[in-house]
């Protein structure tokens, strides 16, 4: 499975709309993609709360021009996260992938946010379900930036079948240390290939960590960006190699706790 994962520099100075034709011209350049994974809220800034507005719609332009590349690449494209609204109308950091026919596949709203008593903590409403998208070669795990440090997300995600994770985010530059090790630390203890994409550059007085990376199921660092650099990163997911790590060495067979209820 040849996955593309997309690292942009999100700065104050150019314009949202700048930043998506350059994307867009970006993932349209991939050669034979099965996958493509952009990062969290790349078109709006990660920390631009008084640019988050009422969000977007589903069928606002820049999503048209993405599900137009999925069905012209005929591959998985995970579109990062943008800011959108839920049923009752409260706004959502929320996920979008779309299948290799154009259309919507699912949709994940974060659900932990960040900020504890500011910023994306009350501004958005938290998901409440994982998901998992099922597509010919794998099955996706869903998870967003500040999801990445609570493993109990993930191991709900392997008990939903999955075999890639992936983990778009605007993870700030002091905390890179912190992204790098959970990284490693997710793939190692879910025996899956995690895809994770990073925004880098400066915005709204916050600098971001870079260091988008796609990490085996064993924990080892395939390939990683910068800390500063627009980059793209991609690899041939050998998912022969996680199943026989999984049948290798069953950990995940082991479990004897279950979640404790609260």
């Amino acid at each position: 499975m040849r996955a593309y994962v997309q690292q942009v520099v999100v700065t104050d100075d150019e314009p949202a709309a700048d930043r998506a034709a350059r994307v867009l011209d970006t993932v349209r350049g991939f050669p034979d993609p099965e996958l493509v994974v952009l990062p969290e809220l790349w078109l709006h800034g990660g920390f631009n709360y008084d640019g988050w507005g009422d969000g977007i719609d589903l069928d606002h332009p820049v999503l048209a021009d993405l599900a137009a590349v999925a069905a012209e690449k005929r591959c998985v494209l995970h579109a990062g996260s943008v800011v959108l609204r839920d049923r009752a109308g409260r706004p959502t950091n929320t996920a979008l992938v779309y299948g290799p026919d154009g259309r919507l596949a699912a949709r994940y709203d974060k659900i932990h946010l960040f900020g504890f008593d500011e910023g994306e903590a009350v501004t958005f409403a938290p998901g409440t379900e994982t998901v998992v998208v099922p597509t010919a070669d794998a099955v996706l795990g869903m998870s967003i930036c500040f999801d990445l440090r609570f493993p109990e997300l993930f191991r709900r995600l392997l008990d939903q079948y999955a075999d890639v994770i992936t983990v778009p985010a605007a993870w700030p530059d002091a905390r890179a240390e912190h992204w790098r090790v959970l990284l490693r630390a997710r793939a190692i203890e879910s025996q899956a290939w995690v895809c994770a994409a990073s925004t880098a550059g400066t915005h709204s007085g916050l600098t971001m960590s870079g260091y988008s990376a796609i990490v085996s199921p064993a924990g080892e660092v395939v390939a990683e960006a910068g800390p500063d650099e627009e980059a793209t990163l991609v690899v041939d997911l050998d998912l022969e190699l996680q199943r026989r790590l999984r049948a290798e060495f069953p950990v995940l067979e082991w479990r004897r706790l279950d979640r404790p209820a609260h």
